[in-house]
C-alpha cells in the first residue's frame, strides 16, 4: 500500500539528524551513496509472511557517508516479504498492520518536524 499524503514526504534534513530518530522509533536503515530506505517490521498477530513499512529517501546533497548529507523523505509504502523470493509491494496488508503503520508515520512526522529548520546555505 502507498501512503499518499502521510505528512512525511518532503521532509528535508541532514541524514545525521534523521538517522538516530528513525532508529529510536524502530526503523532499520539501508543505504548506498545516493539513497536511503528505512524499514520497520510491522509487529503482527501471527501473520506470516512478514510485512514491512518502508520510508524511502533520496540524497539531495552530499553522500550518506559524509557529514552534511541532506536527504528528503519520499512516499511511504508497505510490502510483504516472501523468503527467499523477495518483496511484493502490491500485497494486501491486514488492517491491524495498516493501523500500526499509520501510527508509526504519525510518530515519524511529529519527531522529524520538531527538528530545527535546516540551514540551506551550506556548500556541498
Amino acid at each position: 500500500m502507498i501512503f499518499e499524503d502521510s505528512g512525511v514526504e518532503g521532509i528535508h534534513h541532514l541524514f545525521e539528524k534523521i538517522d538516530p530518530i528513525m532508529k529510536k522509533i524502530g526503523f532499520y536503515p539501508a543505504w548506498d551513496y545516493h539513497k536511503v530506505s528505512y524499514d520497520y517490521k510491522l509487529v503482527d498477530n501471527g501473520h506470516a509472511p512478514d510485512y514491512y513499512l518502508r520510508i524511502p529517501c533520496k540524497v539531495v546533497a552530499g553522500t550518506v557517508e559524509h557529514p552534511g548529507c541532506e536527504i528528503v523523505l519520499k512516499t511511504p509504502v508497505t510490502f510483504k516479504h516472501y523468503y527467499p523470493h523477495g518483496m511484493n509491494f502490491d500485497a494486501e496488508v491486514p488492517q491491524d498492520l495498516l493501523k500500526k503503520a499509520e501510527q508509526l508515520l504519525s510518530e515519524v512526522k511529529e519527531k522529524l518536524s520538531a527538528l530545527p529548520e535546516l540551514e540551506t546555505h551550506n556548500q556541498h
